[in-house]
């Protein structure tokens, strides 16, 4: 090859690396432009020229083609050209380096918008309409059940229909309790309702009150017609406890409504998620988690909703606790509590032969909220200035206790002066004589928490009552 021939090659060769490295400082608008170019300048550098190769015999007049004949790198007669290598490749490699920076920034372009499907159109809009119905029918068809199922219960509702049954427990619990009372029960008026009971027994012709027929023989003050009035009056009482227990599942309906709006609400959400893309439902979930994240870093927000909680807290917990105590300053009749209590009673003028006893075993008790502080604990802060601010919470410990405010012996020194104003004198003991038989007033025992019992209603006048124990049974109605 001749030297104008390896001169034209090499001039050819260094045209073609001046090019690379022109193509790489050039400034690209994409990210692919840029990436081939740089690979053609590798491409450029790793591959030698050809008269760098291995074999080549050609002879290069460098000086004489480029015009510089005081150059010491390069020498007739052999192919060395190091300085201006040297020099390339430092260019080359600085434009490597350089990051490449594109004249109009790179902007993501937006997705190709997609028509909605028919489909998906109709369900977006038949979306609420569909849960509406979905709801609607779970909590009508729910509430009809529930309806109709309490309507069979009441229309079949039954207790039991023996009437000797009923006459039985009318005797003993209407007109046994209405004449005897008791002793020891809890409920001072105890014989109050029963007699109550008795007065509604309507008979043509008949007197069915306990209260009217607490004197009277055995064998009159128990009169049949009544007992089977009062039967039935019990009977229509159990009835309608039975059937109120039933009326009661009708606040199931009210959990059927709540059932059918969350069941509207789930399916509105499905169906509206089914018409969505794919990348709508990640902007919402993006939206979603964004505000989220946001509602996590408000922390003066959080705060605020946290002492708003404990006043509230706070707030309910007082009212609750005024309640409370509100509830338990009332006064009740407590049985048992303290030792039963006697006072005993004659009649002066005719040796003692109407003697009776006032009887009290009832208390007035009321509940106390006993609270004492078990433990303490100090808790101490720093604040970012430095100062130091210190609490003291302490572990209150509350119990209700019973308080009593009067005992039985109150109660039957209150009434010892009516019974004296009847004409009788206190006595230390019943001289022997039984005193079973109760004064049948029931107020005496409602309104005093006391009862009086006598050794017999007509101890000195046959069949008619006497009238000091007429004047007993007056102390109820006063």
């Amino acid at each position: 090859m001749s030297d104008t021939e390896g001169g034209g090659f090499e001039g050819s060769s260094r045209s073609s690396r001046a090019s690379s490295v022109s193509s790489i400082s050039s400034r690209s608008s994409s990210t692919h432009s840029r990436q081939s170019s740089r690979s053609a300048v590798r491409q450029t550098l790793t591959t030698p020229p050809p008269f760098a190769q291995e074999g080549y015999q050609g002879h290069v007049d460098a000086p004489q083609q480029y015009g510089d004949h005081s150059n010491p790198n390069v020498s007739h007669g052999h192919h060395t050209t190091t300085h201006k290598t040297k020099h390339e490749s430092t260019a080359i490699s600085h434009a490597l380096e350089t990051p490449l920076e594109p004249e109009h920034p790179i902007k993501d372009e937006p997705l190709p918008k997609v028509a909605p499907t028919f489909k998906d159109a109709l369900l977006s809009k038949l979306a609420l309409p569909l849960a509406i119905l979905v709801g609607a029918g779970l909590a009508g068809g729910t509430t009809y059940a529930v309806v109709a199922r309490v309507q069979h219960l009441l229309a079949t509702a039954a207790v039991n229909g023996d009437l000797s049954l009923w006459k039985r427990k009318a005797r003993n619990d209407v007109y046994d309790a209405c004449y005897h009372g008791c002793t020891s029960c809890n409920d001072p008026e105890f014989a109050f309702k029963a007699c109550q009971l008795s007065a509604r027994a309507i008979v043509k012709g008949i007197t069915c009150d306990g209260n009217l027929m607490w004197n009277w023989r055995d064998s009159d003050r128990y009169p049949d017609a009544c007992l089977s009035a009062i039967a039935n009056i019990l009977m229509g009482d159990e009835l309608d406890r039975l059937k109120q227990s039933y009326r009661n599942q009708y606040g199931l309906i009210a959990l059927t409504v709540v059932a059918g709006v969350l069941t509207g609400f789930l399916v509105w959400k499905l169906l509206r998620c089914a018409t969505l893309s794919r990348d709508q439902r990640r902007a919402e979930l993006s939206s979603l988690k964004g505000t989220a994240k946001k509602l996590g870093k408000s922390k003066p927000a959080k705060c605020a909703g946290k002492k708003g909680g404990k006043k509230l807290f706070t707030g309910l917990l007082g009212l609750f606790s005024a309640a409370r105590g509100a509830r338990a300053a009332d006064s009740y009749p407590c049985a048992g509590r303290d030792p039963a209590w006697h006072q005993f009673f004659a009649s002066p003028n005719d040796g003692g032969q109407i003697a009776g006893v006032v009887h009290g075993w009832f208390s007035q008790c009321r509940d106390k909220q006993d609270c004492t502080k078990s433990s303490c604990k100090n808790t101490c802060t720093t604040n970012a200035s430095g100062s130091r601010t210190c609490s003291t919470k302490c572990t209150t410990t509350c119990k209700t206790v019973v308080v009593v405010e009067r005992v039985p012996k109150d109660f039957v020194d209150q009434v010892v002066p009516k019974i004296k104003a009847c004409g009788f004198q206190t006595r230390d003991a019943p001289d022997g004589k039984q005193l079973g038989t109760r004064v049948g007033n029931a107020g005496i025992e409602k309104n005093y928490w006391v009862r009086i019992s006598v050794n017999g209603l007509n101890v000195t006048r046959g069949d008619q009552t006497d009238k000091m124990v007429m004047c007993l049974h007056g102390i109820g109605d006063s």
